[in-house]
């Protein structure tokens, strides 16, 4: 079902209504953002070796041996540059990584491997959600006629 809406009245008013209802239409744009916005929040999370304040849990010392390093989920930089993101039927953005133990380190496994969180917490990423949407919203409200 769709809704349609009759509009009268002065040309420039008009013309912004559909440049906002165009933009709305295809939020793409919106979602490649909130996607570049959150691979920055990855990347960050990475330098700082922790997620929203709370810093990874250490390495194991066979770890920190076998590595030479003491800094959590950074060895060969695979992992950390294996983040992308997709935008999915116009209406969602998906962020993740295609190497197979990333899941391990993001979610941990019960007495091996700590959970060591590189994707924002919900409600980082819904707070960069909204304001991304935010921010296109005001562009397309600005946008010349």
């Amino acid at each position: 079902m769709s809704s349609k809406v009759a509009l009268t009245g002065n040309k420039q008013v008009i013309q912004k209504i559909k440049v906002v209802n165009n933009g709305i239409k295809n939020p793409k744009v919106a979602l490649k953002r909130i996607g570049i916005k959150i691979l920055n929040e990855v990347n960050k999370n990475f330098q700082r070796g922790g997620n929203d304040g709370v810093a990874w849990e250490a390495n194991a010392p066979a770890t920190i041996a076998r590595k030479g390093s003491s800094r959590p989920l950074i060895d060969t930089g695979n992992l950390r540059g294996s983040f992308t993101f997709q935008v999915r039927n116009n209406n969602q953005v998906q962020i993740g990584s295609p190497v197979f133990y990333s899941e391990f380190h993001e979610f941990g496994v019960a007495g091996k491997i700590p959970q060591r969180k590189m994707l924002p917490k919900d409600a980082s990423a819904a707070k960069i959600a909204k304001q991304e949407v935010q921010r296109y919203l005001l562009e397309l409200t600005k946008k010349p006629v």
